[in-house]
């Protein structure tokens, strides 16, 4: 699915090109915040018999979230980094969650 989206300022950590994450991408990943100019629309989908999408204000308001733009989901990102990677929730650990 295409996306009008702009990167955000971090890495795409579920993108395939990614190799593991240096020091320095992750210091990124976990203190660069969402600026509005980062997205200037999420891609949408069908979810509910509803069109709906992510939303920028969710990154503002909870600092911790994060955008995969290769899965169009979200993600913890300290407990992408940290979280117990074999976590019987492995949604915003080890996948991104998309259920709109």
């Amino acid at each position: 699915m295409a996306s009008s989206c702009v990167y955000p300022p971090y890495p795409d950590v579920f993108a395939s090109s990614i190799q593991p994450l240096t020091d320095a991408q992750k210091f990124e990943l976990l203190s660069t915040p969402w600026d509005e100019a980062h997205c200037c629309s999420f891609p949408s989908r069908f979810s509910g018999g509803k069109l709906r999408k992510a939303q920028g204000v969710w990154f503002r308001t909870h600092s911790w979230l994060r955008y995969s733009i290769s899965k169009d989901g979200v993600y913890c990102a300290p407990c992408f980094l940290f979280g117990d990677q074999v976590a019987r929730s492995k949604y915003l650990t080890r996948e991104p969650f998309t259920d709109w």
